[in-house]
């Protein structure tokens, strides 16, 4: 199989190994109106810098792409484990023994996660989807949802990373102003103690959220180009932060 990518005089042909994108991983059995893609999902994740062990929540989980993701990643399970056709299987020189090996010695089991994975969505369809999703996986009954708006959610622990992809307004019809206020007026009330990322292409989303980004990444969603930012929302006040001489104490500074 051959690729074919054209711009301006340029022409570059590709021997396509993978056949269908390596993204679509084959546990995805439904997705929502917008959804993640699953190599974005882990990219963002990885770039939190996130320890696998901490735990973690989207309060926006959809279908639970970036839950799903997460907890492969914690069982070192790889992430297209479910999926079984490449074409690099149709090559002359395909050597079935060693793929075979090379499969069964993967990591294909999970007996417990070493921390809590958790999510929630308004939307009673995506819990459906989202649970559909799960279910087939070996890290799925061990990853929560719940049908609950992140307003009248309390945080799954004392501490934790939350990870999310809310409504920009692109595709949804959502009023993103008073929903991002909203978002930002939780963070400060419940999430006192998780460090929280929000991916969106919505600039006029972040300014209403009230609360000034530690990291700003630039980066693709598909074709829209969006912003990843992090909010450390600290459990103590202002003072437990510093010491006597006003400077900020090194377990509060950015790693």
């Amino acid at each position: 199989m051959f690729d074919l990518y054209i711009q301006e005089n340029e022409c570059i042909i590709s021997l396509n190994s993978s056949g269908l994108p390596l993204f679509q991983r084959g546990y995805r059995e439904s997705i929502g109106e917008a959804p993640i893609n699953e190599v974005v999902a882990a990219g963002l994740i990885r770039m939190t810098g996130w320890d696998k062990k901490t735990d973690l929540y989207d309060p926006f989980c959809g279908s639970g792409t970036i839950l799903i993701e997460a907890g492969l990643m914690a069982a070192n399970i790889p992430s297209n484990i479910e999926r079984h056709h490449y074409a690099f299987k149709n090559f002359k020189n395909f050597q079935p023994e060693v793929w075979d090996e090379i499969y069964e010695s993967a990591n294909k089991r999970c007996s417990e996660l070493p921390c809590k994975i958790t999510g929630s969505d308004i939307s009673s369809e995506m819990m459906l989807k989202a649970k559909r999703n799960l279910r087939g996986l070996p890290i799925g009954r061990f990853i929560e949802v719940g049908n609950d708006d992140f307003a009248d959610t309390k945080k799954p622990s004392e501490s934790g990373i939350m990870i999310s992809n809310p409504p920009y307004g692109e595709r949804m019809g959502t009023e993103i102003p008073e929903m991002y206020a909203a978002l930002g007026d939780w963070m400060k009330s419940e999430m006192k103690g998780y460090t929280c990322w929000i991916i969106s292409a919505s600039e006029e989303g972040f300014k209403n959220v009230g609360l000034r980004p530690t990291r700003k990444l630039r980066l693709y969603n598909g074709d829209l180009e969006c912003s990843f930012r992090k909010f450390e929302i600290y459990a103590g006040s202002k003072k437990d932060r510093y010491d006597d001489n006003g400077n900020l104490k090194e377990e509060f500074k950015e790693k």
